[in-house]
Formats: C-alpha cells, structure tokens, sequence
C-alpha cells in the first residue's frame, strides 16, 4: 500500500481546489473508494462518511442512487474542524 505522500501526489490538484472551495462535486467511485479506505473515516454510515487528518477541515462523502438506477458519488467541505485528533 502507498504511503500518504506517494497517494496525494497523484490526486489532480483541482480536485483539491474544487472540495476546499466548498462546492459539492461529483467524483468516481475509485476517488470515494480511496478517501474511504486511506484513513480511518472519523464518521461513517450506509451510503456516507467523513473524512479528515488531524485538525483540518471535515470532507463529507456520499453517494447517491439516481432514477436510472445508477450510483453516483459525491463529496463536499464541510467547515467544520475535526476536533477528534
């Protein structure tokens, strides 16, 4: 398994810039997968978590199911600081 470094070098760095600017935006399932499992989620239900390191913003991921049956995946800040670290 990669480290944390080696994996955020990969991320697309309007990705980072699309999550911290607070819009809700739609990802691939293998970005909601990553984030999922990278770290320990520090909530987490069915079709949700939230993920954070350390005292930084809370990202909020969840999926949805659209009429067509087909799943879609979305993540967006919260602004909330993660307090549990």
């Amino acid at each position: 398994m990669q480290n944390l470094n080696e994996v955020m070098e990969n991320v697309p760095r309007n990705f980072f810039e699309s999550v911290f600017s607070g819009e809700q935006i739609e990802i691939e399932f293998e970005k909601y997968y990553f984030w999922l499992n990278i770290l320990p989620p520090i909530s987490q239900n069915k079709n949700s978590f939230y993920f954070a390191e350390g005292y930084s913003d809370i990202i909020h991921f969840w999926s949805e199911i659209c009429s067509t049956g087909e799943t879609r995946y979305f993540c967006q800040n919260t602004f909330m600081k993660n307090r549990l670290s």
